[in-house]
C-alpha cells in the first residue's frame, strides 16, 4: 500500500479526497430535499437548507478538475512556467462560483470580469514584484 499523507486519510490522491467530500455533501443535500446534479446544478425539493451543501459539492468537483490536472506534474515554482498547465481548470472554479454561487459571490465574479473586459474578451493583466539587489 502506498504511503499516505495524514490529511488524505483513506484517499491516495487529492482528487479522490475532494471527490469523496463532494459525494458526501451531495448525499447530505439530497437528504435535505435537494437534488444535486453535475457540478452543482440544483433542483429544489422541500427546503432551501441544502443550498450551501449543493454549492460545496459542485465546488469540490470543480477543484477535482484542478487536482487532476496537477497530478503527476512536477511544478517548477515559477508561476509563468507552471500556470499554463492548469489555468483553464482554475478558470472552471471561477466560472462555477460565478454561475452557482450565492448572490454576493456571483456579483464579485462579475465585477472582477468587468474590470478586465475588452472587445476581444477578458484580458487579465499580470503584475510582478521585482526585487533588485546584489547577488552574493
Amino acid at each position: 500500500m502506498p504511503p499516505r499523507s495524514s490529511w488524505l486519510h483513506r484517499d491516495t490522491t487529492v482528487a479522490q479526497a475532494l471527490e469523496r467530500r463532494a459525494a458526501r455533501a451531495q448525499q447530505l443535500a439530497e437528504g435535505s430535499g435537494w437534488t444535486a446534479g453535475p457540478l452543482g446544478s440544483m433542483t429544489r425539493g422541500d427546503t432551501a437548507d441544502a443550498a450551501p451543501l449543493v454549492f460545496a459539492a459542485g465546488l469540490y468537483r470543480a477543484q477535482v478538475e484542478v487536482a487532476s490536472a496537477l497530478a503527476g506534474r512536477t511544478l517548477t515554482g515559477v508561476l509563468d512556467d507552471d500556470l499554463p498547465g492548469f489555468v483553464r481548470t482554475l478558470d472552471a472554479i471561477v466560472q462555477f462560483a460565478g454561475k452557482h454561487g450565492p448572490p454576493g459571490l456571483r456579483a464579485d465574479v462579475d465585477a472582477y470580469h468587468r474590470q478586465y473586459q475588452t472587445d476581444a474578451g477578458l484580458h487579465v493583466k499580470r503584475e510582478y514584484l521585482i526585487v533588485l539587489g546584489q547577488r552574493r
